[in-house]
């Protein structure tokens, strides 16, 4: 349930399930005990609430927002079949901006969004013990005449040193440092040959990686070593 006020005030209520028996086609890409793609299976109704104002004038809008949301995700066996009873906890709560210039032939955007999480694992399978993570990110973006765009984005995730959700001596995806801290940058270029097409350029840059920038996982793997590149095309139908 939603409600836009005076084109300013924006609520929202929702409330999450598992997307199984008649609705398993929302969760399309998915399924259970599939050993790749598992459906995720929730406990009860997961609430999620955001409250946002907005202000326009001339060419120029401006955001700012808040959130909340709690999960309660339920374990997967070996076969990645549920294991209904205790529950792995997540509460989130983050706040979130956005400022916009539109007035052809220009188009100047910039995000922000920051979310602290808490988990409480009663699993004991995924978390030694109660955890936080934090998630910053910072987005600026412009397009000229509608077709031809650039972007820059920071993201930085931190969060408390866990043992068994970031154990060392795991090659590749490790943590010497038991700590899941990442920076990453992403310039990205692209072009709308026509309103409904995208092709772009992106590639994502790491300069630390679980808690370290060079060996972060004792097996000789550096952050870097992580980059990726993509092509592609996006349409929009």
């Amino acid at each position: 349930a939603y409600v836009y006020l005076n084109q300013s005030i924006y609520a929202e209520l929702s409330f999450y399930q598992t997307a199984n028996g008649g609705f398993q086609f929302l969760s399309m890409g998915s399924k259970t005990g599939d050993p790749n793609y598992p459906l995720t299976y929730l406990s009860g109704t997961n609430p999620y609430v955001r409250l946002a104002y907005t202000h326009a004038w001339g060419a120029q809008n401006v955001m700012v927002g808040a959130l909340a949301m709690n999960a309660n995700v339920v374990p997967l066996d070996a076969n990645n079949f549920p294991i209904f009873g205790a529950s792995t906890h997540y509460k989130d709560v983050g706040i979130d901006a956005q400022y916009q210039y539109l007035l052809d032939p220009h188009t100047v955007t910039a995000q922000m969004r920051y979310i602290r999480e808490r988990i409480d694992d009663d699993t004991q399978s995924l978390y030694a013990g109660p955890a936080a993570l934090n998630s910053f990110k910072l987005k600026g973006s412009y397009v000229y005449q509608a077709t031809y765009g650039a972007s820059l984005a920071y993201t930085n995730v931190n969060g408390s040193a866990d043992l068994l959700a970031y154990p060392s001596g795991v090659p590749n995806f490790g943590s010497t440092a038991n700590v899941p801290n990442t920076v990453m940058w992403t310039p990205e270029i692209f072009w709308l040959p026509v309103q409904n097409v995208r092709i772009g350029l992106q590639y994502n840059y790491f300069t630390r990686f679980n808690g370290a920038s060079t060996n972060y996982d004792s097996y000789g793997r550096n952050a870097s070593d992580n980059n990726t590149i993509f092509l592609y095309l996006w349409p929009a139908i």
